[in-house]
């Protein structure tokens, strides 16, 4: 009873807005007509809203020569530098924008020993024909600025063996020569700081690497070796002694794994980790060993041998600079039993598992609990690193973030180490949906791997968590516009409805003809949701998901949007011929309506307003006040985007405020309209570019306020500086 009322409360409260609004927006201002207060282009104060972590932390990098002065890399979301004073991770690469997308994957990260404001980064995500060549980035203020240096193939910072070595490395006895193992094109070097680059023709290019290539590069303490590791069953470890003339294969090497870390001990030995596979996945087998570069001689000190019934690896390998032989490795892919860490002070000899009697604590960030009543070590362990400076300070990356200590030796006297996480300012969440409803949470949204989050403070990770049940990723999620408390998201074959404004919620299945995952838009009441498979036809519901039936109508992987006033009518575009379709019998039946819409986009429906749709696509921006049968172009050949949202208006009866990803007379940018299209106000600076932008939503209770979801920078949230 206590919903109905609120249906119809809120109800009422739209008929009055749309009443006003059509008497005072209807449409563009004509002339003669009042028009909107003039608007000048006013800064914005951006800041993430807060998960922490959420992604892969590929790597660690300490600076050899600076306490303090700490480096992170990751998978999608760009490089990181530590703020000791802060108590935070500052991001390294916001200037990024769409276009420069694939340079948001970092393969890998090298420091100037001699220099600590020189900081290299490969960068470059896939491989694969339709990603870009990588670049080198090279800064001379820790990652303030950048300078790039476009290189003739590709990195794979998102690709298997991603958190192997670092495969760019600054030679120690000659600052400015640094070499770079890659994937698929061999070795190279550059002798000026990394502004150019050739090949080392002599390093013979392997072809048994699995996509991985060469993973590290490490320099010999006592001499000028230069060691080249690769990703190789048949013989990993390569050396050269006359600076990369000339390169023979270590004998004596264990063979039948492939290489994850290597590292140089204080005591002489060279430490590497191996594992069946280059992970962070499908990984059943794995050793540690130690060689020692003067006598020649191949150890093994594998700590706990995998067995049949306890697979795994070993991955990463921490090497104390301060006490010889003492060394902290991780186990990768140990799925039965959880990974574990394992510290040794005589160089291998023997071992201590920390797992055991490590205490961890998860502090606000609850959602990597996944819903357990307690916390664990943490999986993909790909990296762990020990502070040259501070025996007791070590950190391991995950893949949802980064775990630290502040007491590691306390293990020598067998005693608990304890772990916080220490991701803060990391934010690396890949985002489908944002939704911000009238009422309830300012914040919902989904994502990949971590589900999704109700957030009612956006500068705190939520304490309840992320959605639960826990279904790995949410692709789909919508609200009812008249009932915010009426939540849907979608999941693979799963999905999921609340009816209190996604705090709790209550499974249901896609039939079987479903093959999942895909979108879903919920009917403005709540009483009817519509699924949109990926790679199947639409499908209706009007009892909460207990059974589904087909719309009728329309083809496969259409974008659906539900009127945000009026609870019978859907709008589905076809992406691929541009059709509008439009069901005014509540999801019964669709049919086609208005003229072919150009192009792929977003479409959306405006609150309080029926009938009101927008299209933003690459070729423009449109909208309809009918429904879809017909469309006006907004500013032809000023406005193209692809996604489009709608807040808060400047002031009481107004029309809502218009937010835009995309371009405005050729700028890219998220930009501001209050008068409906007209004119535009950019609102992000050249300095945040948010990376690939992937979804946003605006909110109805602050003027203002924007939320950006990208691809590997979290979410985003803006607001005026001053109004």
């Amino acid at each position: 009873m206590k919903r109905q009322h609120a249906i119809v409360k809120r109800v009422c409260t739209a008929l009055t807005a749309l009443a006003a609004a059509i008497i005072l927006t209807a449409g563009a201002p004509a002339s003669g007509q009042a028009e909107a207060d003039p608007v000048e282009a006013i800064p914005y104060a951006w800041k993430n809203v807060t998960i922490t972590g959420g992604g892969f932390v590929t790597g660690i990098v300490f600076h050899p020569a600076e306490p303090g002065l700490v480096y992170a890399r990751t998978d999608v979301g760009g490089a990181y530098r530590w703020d000791g004073a802060g108590g935070r991770w500052i991001p390294l690469n916001d200037d990024l924008s769409e276009e420069d997308w694939t340079l948001t994957g970092i393969e890998s990260l090298a420091l100037d020993p001699a220099d600590p404001d020189r900081v290299y980064l490969a960068a470059g995500s896939y491989t694969n024909d339709w990603s870009g060549n990588g670049a080198i980035l090279r800064s001379e203020d820790r990652g303030a600025t950048w300078k790039r240096t476009p290189m003739p193939f590709k990195f794979g910072a998102n690709e298997p063996g991603r958190s192997n070595g670092e495969r760019l490395a600054v030679n120690p006895a000659r600052p400015e020569e640094l070499y770079l193992g890659t994937r698929h094109d061999g070795l190279w070097r550059s002798v000026d700081h990394g502004a150019s680059w050739s090949q080392v023709e002599s390093f013979p290019i392997p072809v048994d690497t699995g996509g991985v290539g060469l993973i590290d590069i490490e320099f010999s303490p006592e001499s000028d070796a230069v060691w080249v590791v690769v990703s190789s069953p048949d013989g990993a470890l390569w050396r050269s002694d006359d600076n990369g003339t000339s390169w023979s294969q270590v004998e004596g090497q264990p063979k039948g794994l492939v290489p994850h870390q290597t590292g140089f001990s204080p005591d002489g030995n060279l430490y590497i980790t191996y594992s069946s596979g280059a992970g962070p996945n499908d990984i059943i087998y794995g050793a540690v060993w130690k060689y020692n570069p003067s006598t020649e001689a191949w150890t093994n000190i594998t700590p706990l041998v995998p067995a049949r019934d306890d697979r795994f690896g070993y991955a990463g390998l921490g090497i104390d600079k301060l006490r010889p032989g003492t060394l902290l490795v991780s186990t990768i892919c140990r799925w039965k039993y959880h990974d574990e860490l394992f510290r040794s002070t005589d160089g291998g000899e023997s071992w201590t598992r920390l797992g055991p009697t490590a205490e961890h604590d998860e502090g606000e960030v609850q959602f990597i609990k996944f819903g357990k009543p307690e916390v664990e070590l943490g999986h993909w362990i790909g990296d762990v690193g020990i502070d040259p400076f501070d025996s007791d300070h070590a950190l391991y990356i995950t893949g949802m973030g980064i775990w630290g200590t502040d007491d590691l030796t306390a293990a020598d006297e067998e005693r608990p180490t304890h772990w916080t996480v220490r991701a803060r300012g990391i934010e690396e969440t890949v985002i489908n949906e944002l939704c911000s409803p009238a009422s309830g949470a300012p914040l919902l949204s989904s994502m990949w791997d971590t589900g999704g989050f109700r957030h009612e403070n956006l500068d705190t990770s939520p304490q309840a968590g992320s959605f639960q049940p826990h279904f790995g990723h949410t692709t789909g999620l919508d609200y009812a516009e008249l009932d915010p408390q009426i939540v849907v998201r979608i999941s693979g074959k799963n999905g999921a409805w609340s009816e209190d404004n996604g705090r709790s919620w209550t499974v249901f299945e896609a039939p079987g003809s479903s093959t999942g995952e895909g979108k879903v838009a919920v009917s403005s009441s709540g009483a009817t949701w519509i699924w949109t498979p990926r790679e199947s036809g639409s499908i209706v519901t009007r009892d909460r998901g207990r059974t589904w039936e087909t719309c009728a109508g329309l083809p496969e992987r259409v974008l659906v949007r539900s009127d945000r006033y009026l609870p019978d009518r859907f709008y589905a575009l076809d992406p691929d011929s541009g059709t509008v379709y439009r069901s005014t019998d509540d999801g019964k039946q669709f049919e086609v309506v208005g003229e072919t819409l150009p192009g792929k986009g977003d479409l959306r429906a405006v609150q309080g307003q029926p009938g009101h749709l927008w299209r933003i696509c690459p070729s423009g921006l449109l909208r309809s006040t009918d429904g879809g049968g017909t469309w006006t172009a907004i500013a032809p050949g000023e406005v193209t985007g692809t996604r489009i949202a709608f807040g808060k208006p400047l002031r009481a009866f107004h029309y809502p405020t218009l937010y835009l990803g995309g371009e405005v007379a050729g700028q890219y940018g998220v930009f501001r309209s209050i008068d409906q299209g007209t004119t535009w106000v950019r609102i992000n600076s050249d300095a945040l570019q948010f990376h690939l932008l992937k979804a946003i939503a605006a909110d109805q209770n602050v003027f203002g306020r924007v939320y950006v979801g990208t691809g590997g920078r979290g979410i985003f949230y803006g607001d005026p500086e001053a109004e």
